[in-house]
This record gives structure tokens, C-alpha cells and sequence, in this order.
């Protein structure tokens, strides 16, 4: 065998050395993609379609969630993907109800990104998303939507509306009146915006 033939020889080796670690490498990247796509599927997207299903009112309603990039595990994306029909009061209470599934079973967050169809809308903090699972079947779910527009941020953190019981001027009336518009308003701006 002369030198170049050894050289050859000796460079298909690496290269084929090479290939073996790629050839490795790729589906351990598959099945590590897949895993994480079906953690996601399992822990959040599963609830939400149970949730879907179990109320006929709720005919129509898409709605998809994910954990950020699907690895980010304290926050999650909740993404209205399809609206038919539905009115404000099917899709708040269909995300009550997924907020009392996800606490009851003992899931936690730091944020909840309220998503149109991927695009991040709103936010709100986890432990108002826990509050909000916790008093579901226990509070009057208008109380919810009252106290829904001083616990909503925009993306970047910043209050969408103010706390208007810090304030407290006017009677509970007036307060209410306020709280309702500002919901009313915060959910056009996320059902169609």
C-alpha cells in the first residue's frame, strides 16, 4: 500500500468515525424533540382539550398551550387558536376551569402568556393563575372577572390596566362598572386584535 493510498485510507476512516457520531447524534436529537413535545402535550394540552369537550358551550373553542419554547417549564403559553361562535364568557370560563385542572393537580408557573393564534397578548403572574384555579368552584366566577384587568400585564411586565381599588374612590358600583369595562375591553383586544 503506498502513502497516498494510507493517507486515503486514513481520512475515510475519520470520516466514517464522523458519520458513526452523527449518525448517533440525529436520533438522540429526535427522541430528546419528541419527549419534550409530548411532556408538553401530556401535562398541558391534554387538560385544556378536556376541558374543551367536557362543556358543550365550549363547541368550537381551539385553544393550544405550550411550556415556553416547549423546554421552559415555568411558563406556559395559553393561545386562542380558533374562536367560532364563542362569547367572552365561554372562553374565560374555559380558562378558569383549566386554571382549577392545573392547580388541582398541583401544577404551578411563574407566568401564563395569554396567546391569539402564537402571538403573546397579555400575561399574568402564576400565582394569580393558581389563585384564579383554587377559587373556580368555590368563588361567584364574576368576583374572577372582577378582580381579572388589576392582575393583567402586557408581555413585557408592564400593568394593563390600574388597580383601581387601590384608589377606591367612588362606590362599589362605580368600582365594578370600571373592572367590567376594562375586561370587557381586554377581551376584544385578546379575542380579536
Amino acid at each position: 500500500m503506498s502513502s497516498t493510498d494510507l493517507s486515503r485510507y486514513t481520512q475515510d476512516s475519520k470520516l466514517t468515525k464522523a458519520l458513526k457520531h452523527v449518525l448517533w447524534i440525529l436520533p438522540l436529537i429526535g427522541i430528546i424533540v419528541g419527549a419534550l413535545y409530548f411532556y408538553n402535550y401530556f401535562t398541558l394540552q391534554i387538560p385544556i382539550n378536556n376541558v374543551l369537550t367536557m362543556d358543550g358551550r365550549n363547541v368550537g373553542l381551539q385553544v393550544s398551550v405550550r411550556y415556553n419554547y416547549y423546554v421552559d417549564f415555568n411558563n406556559v403559553n395559553f393561545s386562542l387558536q380558533d374562536i367560532k361562535d364563542n362569547s367572552h364568557e365561554d372562553i374565560i370560563r374555559a380558562f378558569f376551569q383549566y386554571a382549577w385542572v392545573l392547580t388541582t393537580n398541583g401544577l404551578e408557573f411563574d407566568h401564563i402568556y395569554l396567546c391569539r393564534q402564537g402571538e403573546r397578548k397579555f400575561m399574568i403572574e402564576g400565582t394569580f393563575f393558581k389563585r384564579l384555579g383554587e377559587e373556580y368552584n368555590v368563588e361567584e366566577p364574576m368576583l374572577l372577572v372582577f378582580n381579572f384587568p388589576k392582575n393583567l400585564y402586557y408581555p413585557d411586565g408592564t400593568r394593563v390596566y390600574p388597580d383601581y381599588t387601590e384608589e377606591a374612590t367612588g362606590s362599589d358600583l362605580v368600582l365594578a362598572t370600571r373592572q367590567l369595562k376594562d375586561f370587557n375591553e381586554f377581551m376584544k383586544k385578546w379575542m380579536y386584535d
